[in-house]
């Protein structure tokens, strides 16, 4: 709910969702605010995209009540609230590539040169070609979720994420390009670096 450019985060969010004819209905799952405290701009007009709000305690009541709420259809697509610069061909590439496979997401190759360290001392430099950063948004194939989230539920595993669900359930990630532009804003110190990026 972070203001950014007169407008909260998520509303950029939602707006970069609405610039895809694709995506049927939208489900904001809140977290920290209530749905009566999101303010009049989250509320649906009659030409946008259906949405709804719900509260959830942790990733995993997310991602079910999300299920429980949404309208059928065979794929959902599990897009990050604080990533508002995601851009609409990233959007459609995760969806086309996920019309076939179970998991999808938008990555990006790795800048960084990173190191493995043992008792404080580099070890290796490790090989970048082959790592990739996980960004968003997610594409399920949804009986694929439903199975994976009910397995979750029922041996009580703690989950915090997609990846640490795929992990459990062993199931395979397909990776389609992302974009350097689709960063997440987590702090303050994020809201005032992409405030002067924009300008």
């Amino acid at each position: 709910m972070l203001p950014l450019e007169g407008r909260t985060v998520i509303d950029w969010t939602l707006s970069a969702l609405r610039a895809v004819p694709e995506v049927a209905e939208v489900v904001v799952v809140l977290s920290h605010v209530t749905p009566s405290s999101v303010g009049d701009s989250l509320v649906a007009r009659p030409e946008e995209i259906p949405r709804s709000f719900i509260t959830a305690r942790s990733w995993l009541e997310a991602v079910e009540s999300a299920l429980e709420s949404a309208t059928p259809s065979k794929r959902v697509l599990l897009q990050p609230a604080n990533r508002p610069l995601v851009p609409a061909v990233c959007l459609r590439t995760v969806m086309e590539a996920g019309k076939v496979r179970p998991v999808t997401v938008a990555a990006v190759p790795v800048k960084n040169t990173y190191k493995r360290a043992v008792d404080g001392r580099v070890a290796e430099t490790v090989l970048r070609q082959h790592l990739f950063l996980l960004q968003g948004p997610w594409l399920f194939d949804r009986a694929t979720l439903n199975d994976a989230v009910g397995q979750a539920r029922h041996f009580q595993w703690s989950i915090t994420d997609e990846l640490s669900l795929c992990r459990r359930v062993q199931l395979p990630i397909h990776l389609v390009e992302g974009d350097h532009g689709n960063v997440p804003i987590t702090s303050e110190a994020d809201l005032w670096l992409m405030e002067r990026l924009w300008h």
